[in-house]
């Protein structure tokens, strides 16, 4: 297995923090919860953080900027693009320039997630394995000449660190001390940052769906140990599609895409 993985590609930076937020999730929020528990507030912080980061992606960074589906107040445009980065998805210039490819060419080598390379790669791999330069953002030039989005994009890694982390803490430690901080760095930062990280995909189109889709394409005989994980990702995707409000329907991209 690990003979074949090209660790001159893997882009370390990346891979060591969805690796690590993912171990803490699984190791350091059980502790937490073993020996302090859980309260409402750290519940109602969690869901906090998770819908104005997830819904930033979806209604910001999705439908608002990469298929400028609609127009928006400056305060709306100033609470996605903060909080968007909160979900570590990178600048909106470069979430919207790798959309934007993906639908212009879709299921190609072009496409910056493309699902003919594998479940996996569409899924997390594209992001922990850069086999090709940066993109040169020529299909987002209109985006570009927004101050706000060219802010945003020189300071995204410290924006995503203030959101996602210090942010949650803080408000624990005004509403308990230590203790809370702790909790809430953990719930609502960490733990909320991985689960936005294994669902979030499922927003544009469900990459198990596609998956399974092209396997039917290509032969009769899938492999059925997929099945599973496929079903798992086709139903979070239309629980998402729903609650966002059809920021999901690939129909609808097309068109406005």
């Amino acid at each position: 297995m690990f003979p074949r993985i090209p660790f001159d590609r893997v882009n370390w930076l990346v891979s060591s923090f969805l690796i690590g937020t993912l171990f803490l999730s699984v190791t350091a929020v059980p502790l937490y919860l073993w020996f302090f528990g859980i309260d409402w507030f750290q519940i109602a912080l969690f869901f906090a953080m998770f819908g104005a980061c997830g819904f930033s992606i979806s209604l910001g960074y999705h439908r608002l900027f990469s298929h400028l589906t609609f127009r928006a107040h400056w305060i709306v445009r100033l609470f996605t693009v903060v909080f968007g980065a909160g979900a570590f998805e990178n600048s909106v210039l470069l979430w919207s320039c790798e959309h934007r490819s993906h639908h212009k060419h879709v299921d190609h080598d072009d496409d910056p997630y493309c699902i003919t390379k594998g479940l996996f790669y569409a899924h997390m791999g594209w992001l922990m394995f850069k086999l090709k330069p940066l993109p040169p953002f020529d299909n987002v030039a209109d985006l570009k000449k927004d101050p706000l989005l060219v802010w945003q994009d020189r300071y995204i890694h410290l924006i995503a660190v203030l959101v996602a982390f210090v942010l949650p803490a803080s408000i624990g430690f005004m509403w308990g001390g230590w203790k809370a901080a702790l909790g809430a760095f953990l719930i609502a930062g960490v733990a909320n940052d991985a689960y936005q990280r294994s669902q979030m995909p499922c927003v544009p189109s469900p990459p198990g769906k596609d998956f399974w889709l092209q396997q039917g394409a290509e032969g009769p005989d899938p492999d059925w140990r997929l099945v599973v994980p496929t079903v798992v990702f086709s139903a979070a995707g239309f629980l998402v599609l729903v609650i966002s409000s059809g920021a999901g329907d690939p129909g609808r991209q097309q068109e406005i895409g």
